[in-house]
């Protein structure tokens, strides 16, 4: 166990409910949580079967990037979500919650990107992007088992700029840290780079033991003339959702330089003293709340800066330095305009816990704003608590998760103010059904749309039979990727399915490439008799269908038989 101290940093803690009243340092409190939201990466692009996990739950997201994991307890002030999928960055984020609260997140996952090749023999240096910079001495790389290496090896880097007012979208955990005393802390970013390295065929490398690897760090120019002279380097632990410490840096003109034995991860931060801060966004009036937009707040006498994002009742908060004056201002996420702030405040010091009073913004320069509420109700007119809500407009869908009454309510920002029409459909993934399809129109900048009755068949659906045991999935989603059709259920439990086929838009009888199905994944090397066949295909906006099935392997060499159709409107 670490100690907790009163040593933490400026960047706010994401998902934390500032509008519960609750103490954010306090240990040991657990919760049960609802994560929900989208994973997009940082050109928000959605991503496809990507694996969240949480405690002893875990999903795939769909063809949209969309998940929604049963409810789960976890710690209250650090309740860890696991995001992973290939090619990427896996990183963790923990959050303040409430109890029985829904999370609907949007998070992105950064690219492992190419930053070059090096012979192991020779050694070497990689400059990512004209930014940050790793030497490797010779014969600094082995193998994953810590065996000698020899030949070229690839890494694969991302550089995160502190000032950029997006990171906390994309940056692993949310700066808790732990240091070389074992007390948990918190960091004011001076940047930070994660690394992973590889052989030609994908084979995992790691830093030789007894060897390190030079980091050469930018400072940014706005932070250049209050940065130490000296400071601490922590990396990221996945797997506990804490940065820790290890390591120090010095500055040489414009940069920082540190060496490292070992890559994940690595932030160049100091801590200092805390206190905490709540407050709430509304937009107009205190009657709409102003959710997914950014809260930034700078320390005026370094220019160190800080984000958090409101939730879905507008609500912000977490940590802040002790005793310092701020600037805070409030930015939308979406890229419209010149992404100047909306709003404007200075504030502070703060000796102690304060709750700010409500900020109401009157207006967001060069977009539009909407408010969407209503009910889902089943067919006996009971609230409909396990399932989601797409609200579709400018042909972007958004997507609402109830609460446990059924109510759902959201405000979301257009980067336009022209008229615009666009639908919402309302699903029950119990009874497995779904709404009418509800046209709405902006404006009015308000759409109430009262219950909305989930009653009729799905219009798509994947249904199968696996194992003897039968399923049906609601608005899945598909395409075609040149020759690869894809298709992947929209699920919010264990049970989800996404299976794939080269059928070069033909219709007829493909074997399958690839199929998980209920947290199983076929072995594609093993024996299977696993087929999909097309009986309709029609352009983009027209539905795939047809069936399959067959018999399959899986990794650990287990058995199985699954069954089924689909009815897939075809979206690429």
């Amino acid at each position: 166990m670490f100690k907790k101290t009163i040593l933490f940093a400026l960047v706010l803690l994401l998902g934390f409910s500032a509008c519960e009243d609750n103490d954010p340092l306090t240990d040991g409190q657990m919760a049960y949580v609802t994560f929900a939201g989208q994973i997009t990466d940082q050109n928000g692009t959605p991503i496809a079967e990507a694996l969240i996990r949480a405690g002893n739950e875990s999903v795939l997201t769909d063809v949209r990037g969309v998940f929604r994991l049963p409810p789960v307890q976890l710690q209250k002030n650090h309740a860890l979500l696991h995001i992973q999928k290939d090619g990427y960055f896996e990183i963790s984020k923990p959050y303040f919650v409430a109890n029985n609260s829904v999370q609907n997140l949007s998070i992105q996952l950064l690219r492992k990107t190419w930053g070059g090749n090096l012979n192991n023999a020779q050694g070497g240096t990689i400059t990512l992007f004209s930014q940050a910079s790793l030497q490797f001495p010779a014969n600094s790389v082995v193998d994953a088992s810590g065996n000698p290496y020899s030949g070229t090896f690839q890494v694969y880097a991302q550089y995160l700029d502190p000032t950029d007012a997006r990171l906390g979208l994309y940056m692993p955990g949310d700066m808790s840290a732990i240091n070389l005393n074992n007390d948990l802390v918190t960091l004011a970013s001076y940047g930070m780079v994660g690394v992973e390295l590889e052989s030609p065929n994908g084979q995992k490398l790691q830093i030789a033991p007894g060897q390190e690897v030079e980091i050469r760090m930018p400072i940014a120019s706005s932070q250049l003339a209050n940065a130490p002279a000296q400071i601490p380097l922590w990396y990221y632990d996945v797997a506990e959702g804490y940065w820790k410490e290890e390591g120090v840096a010095q500055k040489v003109g414009a940069e920082y330089i540190g060496k490292v034995k070992h890559f994940s991860f690595w932030n160049f931060d100091v801590p200092l003293p805390i206190t905490t801060i709540q407050g709430k966004v509304y937009l107009r009036s205190v009657q709409i709340p102003l959710p997914n937009v950014t809260v930034k707040l700078t320390t005026l006498s370094s220019n160190t800066p800080g984000f958090g994002y409101t939730d879905q009742m507008g609500c912000f908060g977490g940590l802040i330095p002790l005793n310092e004056a701020l600037l805070l201002e409030v930015y939308s996420n979406l890229p419209c305009g010149n992404q100047m702030p909306f709003y404007s405040q200075n504030i502070g010091p703060f000796s102690g816990p304060t709750t700010l009073p409500d900020i109401i913004v009157t207006t967001i320069p060069q977009t539009q704003t909407y408010q969407v509420s209503g009910s889902l109700k089943n067919c006996a007119g009971f609230p409909v608590s396990e399932g989601y809500v797409e609200v579709v407009l400018d042909g972007q869908p958004r997507y609402l998760f109830p609460d446990a009454g059924g109510t759902f309510e959201s405000s979301f920002v257009r980067c336009t103010n022209s008229h615009t029409s666009g639908t919402v459909v309302g699903y029950d993934l119990t009874d497995v059904l779904q709404s009418d399809v509800i046209s709405i129109t902006t404006p009015p900048a308000s759409v109430q749309l009262g219950n909305i009755m989930v009653c009729n068949n799905l219009t798509e659906f994947i249904e199968y039979t696996l194992d003897g045991q039968s399923f049906t999935k609601v608005s899945p989603g598909g395409g075609l990727n040149v020759n690869f059709l894809f298709m992947s259920s929209n699920d919010s439990s264990n049970t989800h399915i996404s299976m794939s086929a080269t059928t070069s838009g033909q219709l007829g009888t493909f074997a399958m490439e690839s199929l998980f199905v209920n947290q199983i994944q076929f072995n594609a090397i093993a024996n299977n008799s696993l087929n999909l066949t097309v009986t309709e295909f029609g352009n983009v906006g027209q539905q795939m269908q047809g069936t399959f099935g067959g018999a399959f392997v899986d990794f650990n060499g287990g058995s199985h038989n699954i069954s089924g159709s689909f009815r897939v409107l075809r979206e690429y």
